[in-house]
């Protein structure tokens, strides 16, 4: 991994077999960041996307094998308990051209993979709401 800061904007250069949220995640938590905002391009493999369903508050999982253009990565970074969590969602396109998406929770670089963060002025916490089984932005 190799990050270049610009001001206050991160640009993050990600190599092949890297896994993307986690070193995102150590990104910002190295770095000290408690928000900010993430977007990404590039070539993954092994994905593990989701799709929340409201009515069991759950979330399907289901895994990609092979290569995938990334097409859109984006997503926030905020605290949970005090640590980086990473929240993206994305569009990924195959060897077919046919594309899949939702929300992100484990994928590969399998080529190149280039990150944007732009943090945000202050922490944002997560705080966990029952009804919908999740853990939102605390803006109290």
């Amino acid at each position: 991994m190799k990050i270049k800061q610009d001001q206050d904007q991160l640009w993050i250069a990600l190599e092949r077999g890297e896994e993307i949220a986690a070193c995102l995640a150590k990104v910002a938590k190295d770095l000290g960041i408690g928000s900010g905002w993430v977007l990404g391009i590039g070539v993954a493999e092994n994905l593990e996307l989701g799709f929340y369903e409201p009515n069991t508050t759950l979330y399907q999982r289901q895994t990609f094998a092979g290569s995938w253009e990334i097409l859109a990565l984006t997503g926030n970074l905020t605290l949970d308990q005090g640590a980086p969590r990473v929240h993206l969602h994305g569009s990924f396109s195959g060897e077919d051209f046919k594309v899949i998406g939702g929300h992100f929770f484990k994928g590969h670089i399998a080529g190149a993979g280039e990150f944007w963060i732009s943090p945000g002025e202050g922490p944002i916490s997560r705080k966990f709401d029952p009804q919908l089984n999740l853990k939102l932005w605390d803006l109290a």
